[in-house]
């Protein structure tokens, strides 16, 4: 075991009997490695056998974030998904990442964070040029969240892949990541799936979405599943911005809730036929996710 990684095991073990706060055997396991390598992968998910009863909480986060930042970071991926992590946990996990250099990617999927937690995360991307890859899924970060990444987004050159799946995201705050998006040039990859609209703002929400998606060159794969796109929408949005973006080489349209289905009409597919003539010019392999979807004998036909 390295010194740096005993000295941070050391103090998190004190820690936790200062506070006589359970340990977690998972993070022993840090320093099980033969090779005496440091570890650069902290997962400490909550599906893992000893955190099912003992979940990281807002009261416990700094158990480990307090040794991790007095012995240097050495952590570069920290999972820290299905665990009961609020607000006060993000503010936390944002107040370290200001001064940390070495993590790249964060998954806080399926936890607590509401809108405030989200926005202090969004915050400390102002400062952070390290994280690459952030995983806010399955929180209730809603509108105001949202909005704090957009803006971070327009600041911070170093983040690529953000995944927001069921965040209760709604029509401004997609707007106006879509409308920062036009203008960044480091996001590769947006999963914003299952974040739907009500149908009288869902045409401006895809209209905004695509218009990005003509001017933004650097996103290489975007994620719309179960955002409702409905025939109309394809057509008149959909279809010419993917067309037309010839650096995009994913996109996931699958739509599907429970009792409802869309169906994808002779239009649609008419419009998604053009595709492979474009694909062609394209450098990469290019994947279109239509799964789920009620397609007609006549799209059938003319796919």
């Amino acid at each position: 075991m390295s010194l740096q990684v005993s000295d941070y095991l050391d103090q998190y073990v004190t820690i936790c009997n200062e506070r006589s706060i359970p340990v977690i055997n998972s993070f022993k396991k840090v320093g099980d490695n033969p090779a005496n390598a440091v570890p650069e992968v902290l997962f400490l998910h909550g599906t893992l056998p000893d955190l099912r009863q003992h979940r990281i909480t807002d009261a416990s986060m700094d158990t480990f974030l307090i040794p991790l930042a007095k012995a240097g970071s050495f952590v570069r991926e920290l999972d820290l998904g299905c665990n009961e992590l609020g607000d006060k946990g993000a503010q936390l996990l944002a107040t370290f990442l200001k001064d940390d250099a070495s993590l790249e990617g964060l998954r806080l999927n399926a936890n607590d964070i509401g809108p405030q937690g989200a926005t202090s995360l969004a915050n400390a991307l102002h400062f952070n040029d390290r994280l690459n890859f952030l995983d806010l899924s399955n929180n209730n970060i809603g509108d105001e969240g949202g909005m704090a990444l957009a803006n971070a987004l327009q600041i911070n050159t170093t983040l690529t892949q953000l995944s927001l799946v069921n965040t209760s995201l709604s029509g401004n705050s997609l707007i106006g990541l879509a409308t920062v998006l036009r203008n960044n040039t480091s996001l590769i990859t947006l999963d914003i799936s299952n974040n739907r609209t009500q149908r009288s703002i869902s045409n401006d929400v895809i209209n905004h979405i695509c218009k990005m998606l003509l001017v933004n060159y650097t996103l290489r794969e975007i994620r719309l599943s179960k955002m409702g796109i409905d025939d109309w929408q394809c057509v008149e949005f959909v279809a010419p911005a993917l067309k037309k973006n010839l650096r995009l080489y994913a996109a996931d349209l699958s739509w599907y809730a429970e009792g409802e289905s869309v169906n994808v009409c002779w239009k649609s597919a008419q419009q998604l036929i053009i595709l492979p003539k474009v694909i062609r010019s394209r450098e990469t392999e290019v994947s279109l996710s239509v799964k789920q979807l009620t397609i007609t004998h006549l799209s059938c036909h003319c796919l």
